[in-house]
């Protein structure tokens, strides 16, 4: 084949000189293998036969742990991972900390747990951190069992879980246990952080998993305990904030002295990252926290952020049925007699934990096999997975632990929501918590006019600068205020904002206006005693606790089912409305009982088809639902603006690249860029670069470099030729950076702009 170019950087074995054929081919030069073979991986172990194994050497390890981990995967659950879960697989074999933020049901929870038990078959350290007490035992019976028909049966005793629902016996032993064996698969609650963090003081662990990022960050103080468990010192924090606070000063002022405190600071900061142990994988369907100081630790030590993914793989026939409030349980009653167990009863968050008890009291009078969740027992998953239990009742909240904690697909096969899902929260009329006060404005904004609607932005805008505030600072500021005190630094910042926010609603809240939001809003303020009671649809608790019915498995999205009983239209109403804007093709049926027995029997069909998978009785193909794309794009202002484009992605950094994730679609994309051009043509070789070659006039390109003392680019040699110093950003760092997240997706697309730059980079 002519050759049309040299690239004297390019083997992707030895990063010496190839042509552009053999570049296009596979990218290995005829000097590391004189063959053209078109499958990397044979390749790699032909190097590595004939002795020149370099730098596929990677490859070739990521791909052989792979597949030892595939079949691992495989021999634990009978089926092997789908594209997405192989793609967090590699990521965590190739020791990268990031986040995996997806929809419910997509098999986050369960990549965590094979890879704990993988990684701990293989003598690592591992710790899978949950957000309750069900699902703790859930996976710690569910790991005994994969491990068992993984073959590593003889690990069972150092596979240990800790939570509310163990007697107090249990619980001492447990902790005995923790603190001696050195060899240690821990399963437990972020509570356990809390409680029992000094027991862990010292005692690191190479594969730490969070499931459940949202529970996790209700405590800011879980980051700084999350990198301490990865080995990394308590002055790496301190370090690391030092000089986010820093970074942000600098964004207003480039003072000399700042700069050069910056500098070391950063120096400091890689230093103590050197220190780490382990990885982070943290898990959640959204992060709906705000992005705090504390929570941009997880950048600056692990070089990953958290963000925000829309739910998008939902396969589940939303129902309703308008009631009499009257007979709203004689309703629940005879739909659960028709459709029989597996089913999970909600009741409303507004209406308490009385009338959760009322109605599985109800239930079981019914002659209902019920059980009423208030509480953590260790039995209690095994006994309705067998059917000792028909029905479990609890509370649609995103908090509750049967909304977010129970993952059975072969046992749950539809939700019951005895009641709109709807929250309550009260409001002092002296309220000083900012978090209420900012609610409160941002649900009630819609019905006030202009001029007052600007007003309130302005107040937004403030709360959202000081929240989330300590227990601890609210009190101190609801005192000084008492007091008529004035508070001082960030504190009295804080008692302004407060005190403005309380001032303009007091302005607002008139009994006329009270009255406009019940006609115009689809919320309820209702003045009480103390205060306000405001009660809002919640489609977070709707969404969480409906998708317990869907979960992915091989055969695509498992078929479930959601019935609400609609006790309230003013929030059923406002319930579809706010659902719509985030789930644009949900659609609410009427229920209709002949209708209804159709979707059971898919249920019920795909049930039959869960369970023979799970006890190994047949095997499928795992279906791509959903893939992983890298696409490279040049610029990093359209790499983020793209990103952008689907909602608010979350970034993690390769090497010297940022890459954007977000949803399009049933697409993951990490968006990235090349920063530019990559090559040019060299000097000192032909003229200018270009040699004559059979005849042909051919380019020979370097990898560029620039001086980060004068700013001159050029394409071979390493000092700079223009001052001599070697201080040098290489752009082969990029071209290895994304060499290495090609490995990290199903698909990479070349998004480069359509010009000569672009086919060049291309």
């Amino acid at each position: 084949m002519e050759v049309r170019a040299i690239y004297n950087f390019a083997c992707i074995n030895c990063g010496g000189e190839i042509t552009d054929s053999r570049l296009l081919e596979l990218g290995i030069c005829s000097k590391c293998l004189e063959i053209v073979e078109r499958d990397v991986i044979k390749a790699a172990e032909i190097l590595k036969a004939s002795g020149k194994l370099k730098k596929l050497k990677e490859v070739l390890d990521l791909h052989l742990i792979y597949q030892d981990f595939r079949s691992f995967f495989k021999a634990a659950l009978g089926f092997e991972p789908w594209a997405l879960q192989e793609i967090w697989a590699k990521r965590i074999l190739s020791g990268d900390n990031f986040a995996i933020v997806a929809p419910t049901g997509i098999g986050k929870t369960v990549l965590g747990l094979i890879m704990a038990l993988y990684l701990f078959s293989k003598g690592k350290r591992c710790y899978v951190i949950v957000p309750s007490s069900i699902l703790a035992q859930q996976l710690y019976e569910k790991a005994l069992s994969f491990a068992e028909r993984a073959g590593i049966k003889r690990l069972l005793k150092n596979i240990v879980t800790y939570h509310a629902g163990l007697s107090k016996g249990e619980k001492e032993e447990t902790l005995k246990k923790i603190e001696k064996r050195r060899k240690i698969l821990l399963i437990t609650t972020d509570r356990f952080l809390v409680d029992h963090g000094e027991l862990l003081r010292g005692k690191f662990f190479d594969y730490v998993f969070v499931d459940d990022v949202d529970s996790f960050l209700r405590s800011p103080k879980n980051i700084d305990r999350a990198v301490g468990l990865l080995g990394l010192r308590p002055e790496a924090v301190d370090a690391a904030l030092k000089l986010i606070e820093l970074r942000m000063r600098l964004a207003k002022t480039s003072a000399k002295e700042l700069l050069e405190e910056y500098r070391k600071l950063e120096l400091k900061v890689e230093e103590e990252k050197r220190r780490r142990k382990g990885i982070l994988v943290v898990s959640g369907a959204t992060l709906r926290g705000k992005k705090t100081r504390r929570l941009m630790i997880f950048e600056e030590l692990l070089d990953f952020e958290v963000g925000r993914f829309q739910e998008f793989v939902r396969n589940i026939e939303d129902m309703y049925v308008e009631v009499e409030e009257k007979h709203l349980i004689d309703e629940a009653i005879e739909i659960v007699k028709r459709h029989g167990g597996g089913c999970l009863v909600f009741t409303p968050h507004a209406l308490g934990r009385t009338y959760a008890a009322k109605v599985a009291e109800a239930l079981e009078r019914a002659g209902l096999k019920v059980h009423l969740y208030e509480k953590m027992e260790s039995d209690i998953l095994q006994r309705f997975s067998e059917g000792e239990i028909d029905i479990m009742v609890g509370i649609a909240a995103s908090r509750s632990p049967l909304t977010r904690g129970i993952d059975l697909p072969a046992r749950i096969r539809y939700a019951l929501f005895v009641g709109v899902p709807r929250r309550e929260i009260h409001i002092d009329r002296d309220e000083y918590n900012p978090m209420k006060l900012l609610v409160l404005i941002n649900n009630i904004i819609p019905a006030l006019d202009r001029k007052t609607r600007s007003e309130a932005e302005v107040v937004i805008a403030r709360l959202m600068k000081i929240t989330p505030l300590s227990k601890d600072l609210i009190e101190k500021v609801k005192q000084a205020c008492e007091r008529g005190e004035t508070l001082e630094g960030f504190e009295k910042y804080a008692q302004e904002v407060i005190t403005k926010a309380k001032e303009f609603l007091q302005k607002i809240l008139t009994p006329d206006f009270i009255e406009k939001i019940g006609s115009e809003l689809d919320i309820t303020l209702r003045p009480v005693e103390d205060g306000f009671s405001l009660i809002i649809p919640d489609t977070t608790g709707y969404i969480q606790a409906s998708g317990r019915t869907s979960r992915l498995y091989p055969y695509g999205v498992a078929k479930g089912a959601s019935i609400i009983l609609v006790d309230d239209k003013k929030a059923f109403r406002g319930l579809l409305t706010r659902l719509k804007a985030q789930l644009e093709e949900i659609e609410f049926e009427p229920y209709d009982p002949e209708n209804a027995k159709l979707v059971f029997r898919q249920i019920d069909d795909e049930r039959k088809i869960i369970r023979e998978l799970l006890s190994g009785k047949i095997e499928l193909k795992a279906k791509d639902i959903i893939r992983a794309a890298l696409m490279l794009v040049e610029s990093p202002t359209k790499a983020r603006t793209i990103a952008y484009l689907f909602g608010r992605p979350f970034r993690r950094r390769v090497g010297n690249l940022t890459v954007y994730e977000a949803t399009i679609g049933g697409v993951i994309v990490g968006v990235t860029a090349t920063q530019g051009h990559l090559t040019d043509l060299v000097t000192g070789r032909g003229i200018h670069g270009i040699e004559k070659l059979d005849g042909r006039f051919v380019p020979v390109y370097g990898v560029i470099k620039r001086c980060l003392n004068c700013g001159e680019q050029w394409a071979n040699g390493g000092k700079c030729p223009s001052c001599g110093s070697d201080e040098v950003f290489d752009k082969s760092e990029i071209i290895e950076a994304v060499r290495k997240l090609a490995l990290q997706y199903n698909d990479v697309y070349i998004a480069t702009d359509p010009d000569a730059e672009g086919e060049k980079i291309a």
